[in-house]
């Protein structure tokens, strides 16, 4: 699904290895054309798609981009990891969807 979205968008994906613990994909060229450069926010569009994807199956999953199109890297790499490991840094994503705080509380407001 997440090759079919880029494919849409005028991009390019390749997986290029899936184990039970990490789906490993590369991005060679950006959905969101050249003028991607400098502007990290776009990433989390692709990033949080294939965490999304990979929580949906899963229950958990957290995603590191070590290389990125956007940081000046030639190819965008993605590693999904299928679950949370503590040890990696990453955007972790759940299934269902968690809103709201982490830390529990949450602000009021009241409309009149």
């Amino acid at each position: 699904m997440l090759a079919e979205t880029h494919r849409a968008l005028g991009s390019d994906l390749e997986v290029l290895a899936v184990t039970d613990e990490v789906v490993e994909v590369a991005v060679g060229r950006c959905p969101f054309g050249s003028g991607v450069g400098g502007n990290d926010a776009l990433c989390h569009v692709t990033t949080g798609l294939a965490g999304r994807l990979g929580a949906r199956v899963n229950g958990a999953a957290t995603v590191a981009a070590p290389e990125r199109i956007a940081a000046g890297d030639d190819e965008c790499h993605l590693q999904v990891w299928l679950g949370s490991p503590d040890d990696l840094r990453g955007e972790r994503h759940q299934w269902p969807p968690v809103t709201g705080p982490a830390n529990g509380s949450v602000p009021r407001l009241t409309c009149r």
